[in-house]
């Protein structure tokens, strides 16, 4: 449908008249519609609408709060089972030495408590080791005692339960460890020991989280190895 140069000339003078300004148009005079360039291309909008960055942003929303509760629960587990690992490596280091050394180890902690450690459980020998010149005091520490705490948010759980009369730790025992003072007030669990036969008493070790996880360590009495459980949740009360 041609137009004719008149047309055009009417068209744009009541549109000056009324206050709009001209409509854009190709050479030839036809009339640029919206969303078109001259030569017929349709020009595309790559922007975004309000809405659909608010929708986006909702579905993101959505799918974070459905998939970080599970993140968070396997991360914690992780922690958990690697405060588990720590303390598993330090029993089997008694086992190691008193396989070598030829003396009986003890491995104690603190019951709903983080402390732990490993000692000569002869008293004679924590003096020994105190008393030896031959070596620097941070060499017999890291020889022959050792102490450590859970990492935050880490505890033990309750001691089991035991029939057998064990010495207390005595001031001597723990005088070479580095954080002594501190330990001296600690309410220890009886000691878990290691001979020099490669075996050890049968106990079993829970460490547990604050959203009430744990895992056990199970300490074998006729190898002396030690093992991790999964990780579980404590029963409600």
């Amino acid at each position: 449908m041609m137009t004719s140069p008149i047309g055009n000339k009417r068209d744009r003078s009541r549109r000056a008249d009324a206050g709009f300004p001209p409509l854009p148009r190709t050479a030839d005079g036809r009339v640029l519609l919206p969303g078109r360039m001259a030569g017929g291309m349709v020009r595309l909008n790559f922007g975004y609408t309000l809405f659909e960055v608010l929708l986006v942003l909702a579905v993101i929303s959505a799918f974070a709060a459905i998939v970080w509760p599970p993140l968070l629960h396997l991360y914690s587990d992780y922690q958990l089972r690697e405060a588990a690992e720590q303390v598993r490596m330090v029993l089997s280091k008694a086992h190691l030495r008193a396989l070598d050394e030829g003396i009986i180890y003890q491995f104690r902690f603190e019951p709903e408590g983080q402390h732990y450690l490993i000692l000569p459980y002869e008293a004679d020998y924590a003096e020994m080791a105190s008393d030896d010149s031959e070596t620097s005091p941070d060499e017999q520490t890291a020889c022959l005692q050792f102490s450590a705490t859970l990492p935050d948010g880490m505890q033990f759980g309750e001691e089991e339960e035991t029939d057998e009369l064990f010495q207390p730790l005595s001031d001597d025992q723990l005088a070479n460890l580095p954080d002594s003072r501190d330990l001296e007030s600690v309410a220890w669990s009886a000691p878990v020991l290691f001979y020099p036969d490669g075996t050890a008493m049968d106990t079993k070790i829970r460490v547990r989280n604050s959203q009430e996880r744990y895992v056990e360590l199970r300490v074998r009495g006729l190898t002396g190895s030690v093992r991790i459980s999964k990780v579980q949740q404590e029963p409600k009360q």
